[in-house]
């Protein structure tokens, strides 16, 4: 038995426990927060079978990948005098995941 931890951002945490749940995992989320301005995270928990490693993550990995936007603080106004050639995207997404063997486990 394993124990998946995805640390993702806020943005990706609901639309991943819904498609885990929707899989057949159980999964837990505990809210955090850190990381450059502060940016909302979370901890993703999800038990597994040793054979089921491979497909939970293959949904993390598909939810949760990198992707790039144009930073939210810039006014449009400013954007327009500027260019967009000087404003630099700022990365989203991603996720950081440990797996942990599990000697033991209970559910109450």
């Amino acid at each position: 038995m394993k124990l998946l931890v995805a640390i993702v951002q806020d943005y990706d945490a609901s639309s991943l426990l819904q498609a885990l749940v929707k899989a057949g995992y159980g999964a837990t989320y505990i809210g955090t927060t850190g990381r450059f301005l502060r940016s909302g995270t979370a901890a993703v928990l999800v038990g597994i079978e040793d054979e089921q490693q491979a497909s939970a993550t293959a949904i993390i990995t598909r939810l949760t990948c990198e992707r790039s936007a144009p930073p939210a603080s810039v006014p449009q106004s400013l954007e327009n005098d500027m260019g967009t050639d000087l404003i630099e995207s700022v990365a989203l997404g991603g996720a950081h995941l440990f797996v942990l063997r599990v000697a033991r486990f209970c559910q109450m």
